[in-house]
């Protein structure tokens, strides 16, 4: 979330922007009603003039009822959609120790839970309105031609040859 108080630099919202990025806000729907559509509201007013969030999945809902009375209040009251509830007893729980997850990597084979996640997540979330909102935002991005094809909002991302200088790593080692 970034972590500067006073400006948005390596804020969610700022790597979305400077990627080209929709959001999608997953919110803790715990205890709540109304009150989740003031998390959104302020959600929505960080990430800035000209962003707009994809939508909303609601995640630990209590029951069909909970979940209804959600949608319809996060609807009006903040004017964005959810796309999908979570149910607070449908996933198991994430393996996990002091300071992160453990990866599927660190696990025996077969016995992480991540597929069972992504079974349980695409039957309760409408990845297809997710898709088209997505689709809909990233068509107003401004691009730049070049190699790595992805939105380019600032030129630091480019070296002086013009190609994509963004580098992803990911960590496989038990730290």
């Amino acid at each position: 979330d970034g972590p500067f108080p006073n400006n948005r630099k390596a804020s969610t919202a700022a790597v979305a922007q400077m990627l080209g990025l929709p959001v999608l806000l997953v919110c803790d729907a715990r205890s709540c009603a109304q009150s989740i559509s003031a998390e959104i509201i302020g959600a929505m007013t960080l990430l800035g003039p000209g962003r707009e969030l994809a939508g909303v999945v609601l995640n630990f809902v209590g029951s069909t009822r909970h979940a209804e009375l959600l949608i319809k209040g996060v609807k009006n009251l903040s004017g964005i959609g959810a796309p999908g509830c979570i149910f607070r007893d449908s996933l198991p729980p994430i393996p996990s120790r002091h300071l992160g997850l453990v990866s599927p990597a660190e696990m025996p084979r077969g016995r992480h839970p991540y597929a069972q996640y992504g079974k349980i997540v695409a039957n309760a979330v409408r990845i297809d309105l997710l898709c088209r909102r997505s689709r809909r935002l990233r068509a107003h991005v401004r691009r730049h031609p070049g190699d790595c094809g992805e939105p380019v909002l600032d030129s630091r991302l480019r070296g002086n040859d013009g190609k994509c200088k963004i580098t992803v790593a990911i960590a496989r080692d038990a730290a």
